[in-house]
């Protein structure tokens, strides 16, 4: 038998732990297909002592992220998103937090995307740092600290049933500044994102856990782990701005959704885009809108805005374009699978069919996309 490491030897523990809790959640079999894989890599690349044995954590993290998307539970009844709502709420309305962020115009939430979208780097460039400083022979170690911060949010992800508030709370507290990294970290966490859970925050337990590693393996440039982790809590702050990010643009008032839509706001933020949705259940056909769909190619999260504008406004052609254009995430994530059923039932309803029933956004849990995919309104230019 090959030495592991102790890092090799937390993955293996981490894999065979989720295909042992995987039948009181899942199906059983398909976890320990994997745990078997890695098993058998992890031991394979110990007697060969391959060079890609220092890297292999880092594949077999992004592995352990994707499995967690199984767990996601076939119906969400948002017990918990109901719950950090109102923190997220409390903290950037009541107390005032977005104001003063989005005060600086574009700086703030343009740092706070920054900061979320560099958490992707954070394994290589702590890799990078560790090399660089002549470290190599203490890979094993920053692997150990970095694993039992990530697995350890991944491990909890079952206990936690939770979705981001763009979905569980979709066409709500929309930001007004949007910036070119948000639609950036849009895509990202609409093609390769999970449903599972958002709690604990692996992205906060990563960079936290790759600053330990640091500095424990580079004890004498402590500076380059202290600003590690000084990032980790950048990015704490980050996750509350981006899954807070606070309009209120369908607070359900009218007053209210008027005087967010007078807000002045620089040329980055997609004004028509954004607020295409409220506009549209407000009674304004806003032709504004539809010149920004059709000026230059727009990414899936416009077309998403688009398609319930289109609902809205009895508008069955525009709809199915712009289902259309929403591109691979109708196709790979739950949510969105099920959204494009209601829309295509809407669809119908539209253009003489039977009512739309939206069975497959009720099965799992998404009323509220439900209630504005009901509301007509007639809107002429």
């Amino acid at each position: 038998m090959p030495r592991l490491r102790s890092s090799e030897w937390l993955l293996l523990l981490y894999f065979a732990y989720v295909a042992l809790i995987a039948p009181f959640f899942i199906s059983s079999w398909k976890p320990w297909i994997v745990a078997a894989i890695v098993a058998v890599l992890l031991v394979r690349l110990a007697l060969s002592e391959s060079w890609f044995r220092d890297f292999a954590p880092l594949l077999l993290t992004l592995a352990a992220f994707r499995e967690m998307n199984w767990f996601t539970p076939a119906v969400h009844n948002h017990r918990l998103d109901q719950i950090f709502i109102v923190w997220d709420r409390l903290l950037l309305d009541h107390y005032g937090a977005r104001a003063a962020i989005e005060s600086s115009g574009q700086l703030l939430p343009m740092f706070a995307e920054l900061c979320y979208a560099l958490v992707y780097a954070v394994a290589p460039v702590a890799l990078w740092a560790l090399f660089a400083n002549g470290r190599r022979d203490r890979v094993n170690q920053f692997w150990l600290a970095y694993l039992v911060g990530t697995l350890g949010a991944y491990a909890l992800f079952p206990y936690f049933p939770s979705e981001p508030p763009r979905t569980a709370f979709a066409g709500q507290d929309l930001p007004h500044i949007v910036t070119f990294l948000r639609r950036f970290n849009l895509w990202i966490v609409g093609h390769y994102g999970i449903h599972s859970s958002v709690v604990p925050s692996a992205h906060v337990s990563s960079v936290l856990s790759a600053a330990w590693g640091l500095l424990e393996t580079i004890p004498e440039r402590r500076w380059i782990g202290w600003t590690m982790a000084a990032y980790g809590f950048c990015v704490a702050a980050a996750n509350i701005l981006r899954d807070g990010a606070l309009a209120h643009a369908l607070a359900g008032e009218r007053e209210d959704a008027l005087a967010l839509m007078a807000i002045n706001v620089t040329d980055e933020v997609e004004r028509d885009i954004v607020l295409a949705v409220p506009r549209a259940l407000l009674g304004f056909p806003s032709p504004e809108t539809d010149a920004k769909l059709a000026e230059k190619p727009r990414s899936w999260w416009s077309w998403f805005h688009a398609v319930f504008r289109a609902v809205i406004l009895q508008r069955p052609d525009d709809a199915e374009i712009a289902l259309t254009r929403m591109g691979a995430v109708v196709e790979h994530a739950v949510a969105y699978q099920a959204l494009a059923e209601g829309i295509r039932e809407a669809i119908a309803q539209m253009r003489g069919g039977p009512a739309a029933t939206y069975g497959s956004l009720r099965r799992i849990g998404y009323v509220g996309w439900i209630e504005i995919l009901r509301r007509r309104v007639n809107a002429e230019y």
